[in-house]
């Protein structure tokens, strides 16, 4: 566990596209602060949209949690 203040870089899955290239996430206090791919990991090819992940996980209008239906199935 890092201290506070201090940025730890961790591997994951990028979240844009789906196909489940390998990123490194640098985070600071648990909050990503920079996502850009593994040089060693899948895909071999340098992925345009993993420079956009910082912007997809940013994004005001991204769903963070399970959405709820309202009323009965099929109104509205």
């Amino acid at each position: 566990m890092a201290e506070n203040g201090e940025t730890i870089t961790k591997r994951a899955t990028c979240p844009v596209c789906g196909l489940g290239c390998q990123a490194e996430v640098a985070a600071t206090d648990g909050i990503p602060v920079r996502i850009k791919r593994a040089q060693n990991g899948y895909p071999p090819a340098e992925c345009p949209r993993s420079g956009s992940a910082m912007e997809y996980h940013d994004h005001p209008g991204r769903v963070n949690h399970p959405l709820k239906r309202v009323g009965r199935r099929g109104e509205g």
